[in-house]
């Protein structure tokens, strides 16, 4: 990774795509602390990928012992995961993460 355009900072609501700010809500109504950040860099996938330049918006969350990550590249759903001391690190889709945090 080269040095990103953009080191990571609080997003705004413009730069956060909209799914990922129903999930905040949602987060913050289930009493989990919840925060946003956004960077612009490089990226490169793997060894004989071209490097791309892209935005990613990172939703970190915590309530108690658990711990929530999303992540969007280039405004789309890239990846979640969930964890927790009384709960295994598991992968997400958004839908599934959405329920699990809201519940």
């Amino acid at each position: 990774m080269t040095e990103p355009e953009q080191r990571s900072r609080p997003a705004t609501a413009a730069e956060t795509p909209s799914l990922a700010q129903l999930l905040v809500r949602r987060a913050r109504a289930a009493d989990w602390k919840v925060v946003t950040t956004y960077a612009r860099g490089t990226w490169k996938v793997g060894d004989r990928g071209k490097p791309k330049v892209i935005d990613s918006i990172v939703v970190r969350m915590s309530r108690g012992d658990d711990r929530a990550v999303a992540v969007w590249h280039d405004r789309r759903f890239a990846s979640g995961v969930l964890w927790g001391t009384t709960r295994p690190m598991h992968m997400l889709g958004l839908n599934e993460l959405t329920k699990e945090i809201a519940s």
